[in-house]
């Protein structure tokens, strides 16, 4: 009996490309060192994973849990291990914030002209005036007498053309360093007191800052 052997190995290429193919992952589980979500006893440390869906985070926990949402939501996944040894931080965006300045400065008074969400999730009342800038520094130095008083996040845009001076922080005291660091994060004003500790730490690099013209009263 005659077998078409030949005209049936010629038509395999095609039979292939008319064969499915295996169904394409419609999600990724990422493993991890270690994960954080950010929320409370959020610290994952057993076989941490994270899984991703168009760009979106569907799950996080440990890889069996993960791995069983993604089969109760009907997900074909694959893993990538290329995070293995490093620390997750599921939706968490650095914008150019300086976050670890947020942790540091929360412990110091606000002195910002909106207000704020603090760490613990508390808010923290803006101070929107000159003259409640003064008063907050203030009521910081009256709790804590003899410290010196630290405050940060003012803008001077929001005052109609006034600024914040030593003459006013010398207001807070004339005797306890102050200063306060501005929004920018780049500018500190302070009071006398202060000053003059910055001049006596080292005569040649203030009276170099002086000429220079990178400071003003």
């Amino acid at each position: 009996m005659h077998r078409p052997t030949k005209h049936l190995r010629a038509l395999l290429p095609f039979i292939l490309l008319l064969a499915p193919l295996p169904a394409a992952a419609q999600a990724v589980m990422f493993r991890a060192a270690r994960i954080y979500t950010m929320e409370q006893d959020s610290l994952v440390t057993s076989t941490p994973a994270l899984a991703v869906q168009a760009g979106r985070i569907v799950a996080v926990g440990d890889s069996a849990s993960v791995a069983r949402v993604l089969g109760q939501r009907g997900l074909r996944y694959s893993v990538d291990r290329r995070f293995a040894a490093n620390v997750i931080f599921p939706g968490f965006v650095e914008a150019h914030t300086h976050f670890q300045m947020y942790g540091m400065f929360a412990a110091t008074p606000y002195v910002g002209y909106g207000s704020r969400p603090a760490p613990d999730g508390t808010l923290q009342p803006g101070v929107p005036t000159l003259a409640g800038v003064v008063s907050t520094l203030q009521a910081e130095l009256a709790q804590h007498p003899g410290r010196p008083v630290f405050g940060y996040g003012t803008d001077p845009i929001y005052w109609n053309g006034s600024r914040l001076t030593a003459s006013e922080l010398n207001q807070v005291s004339s005797t306890v360093p102050v200063m306060v660091q501005l929004a920018s994060g780049h500018i500190v004003v302070c009071n006398d007191t202060m000053l003059g500790l910055a001049r006596n730490h080292d005569p040649a690099l203030w009276n170099q800052l002086v000429a220079s013209g990178r400071w003003c009263s």
